[in-house]
């Protein structure tokens, strides 16, 4: 998902939007409050059991509000924020982590500050 994320982002930033790619977003987060990690294109299943890390949840933020689509905006910060480790004795507190292990990437903290300070503000 992250490609096609990002790949979204930057065309609606060039003028360009895909009606269709919005829906899917829209149909995901409605049937299952999330967005999975990789889908198959011509079934629009997922093909894994795992969620997309904390800065797909970004980069969809980042889009959503450069169409302006806040309430969707709104919807998948807040399921962004369910990575957010709120555990004082971790290294990573207050970041975002992913994983039984609480593993962390700068991605996947850089991206979603900046969808929370875009979307706060």
């Amino acid at each position: 998902m992250i490609d096609q994320a990002i790949t979204a982002y930057h065309q609606a930033l060039a003028g360009y939007h895909s009606p269709a790619f919005l829906q899917f977003i829209k149909e995901n987060m409605d049937t299952n409050s999330e967005i999975n990690g990789i889908y198959d294109l011509s079934t629009k299943l997922p093909t894994v059991d795992y969620e997309s890390p904390p800065a797909v949840y970004g980069f969809l933020i980042w889009y959503c509000l450069e169409l302006n689509e806040r309430e969707l905006a709104q919807r998948l910060y807040e399921q962004m924020l369910t990575f957010r480790n709120h555990y004082p004795w971790s290294r990573y507190y207050g970041g975002f982590t992913v994983g039984p292990d609480g593993n962390t990437h700068i991605f996947d903290n850089l991206v979603p500050l900046i969808a929370e300070t875009r979307l706060l503000k």
